[in-house]
């Protein structure tokens, strides 16, 4: 060993004595009593989403709200239907699908 080492050893074990003599921390008296009182006088906010949840999750809303969204649709229905737009002359969506797909050709690949 060199001096160094010696010093070294010296080091850590005055540090190791130092953290027998180490005594448990104590809170002061009533200290959870101060932190609660301190959190009852802030008051609590609740996010905007959680008003929202709490208002979608009552049942009369949620069952209303799914109404409305299927009276919509059935009117949508039946004024396309009124209008004449599903006549077999109504091919945009054909069409379009036809040529997109006459676009690809398929060519044999060498292997």
């Amino acid at each position: 060993m060199s001096i160094d080492d010696n010093h070294i050893n010296q080091k850590i074990a005055s540090t190791l004595q130092s953290i027998d003599e180490i005594k448990r921390a104590e809170p002061a008296p009533f200290l959870m009593t101060r932190i609660n009182a301190a959190m009852a006088k802030t008051p609590q906010r609740e996010s905007i989403w959680a008003t929202i949840g709490f208002w979608l999750s009552r049942p009369a809303i949620a069952v209303s709200l799914v109404m409305i969204f299927l009276a919509l649709n059935m009117l949508g229905i039946f004024v396309n239907k009124a209008q004449g737009n599903d006549s077999p002359g109504n091919t945009g969506a054909y069409e379009y699908l036809a040529n997109v797909s006459s676009n690809y050709e398929f060519v044999d690949i060498p292997q």
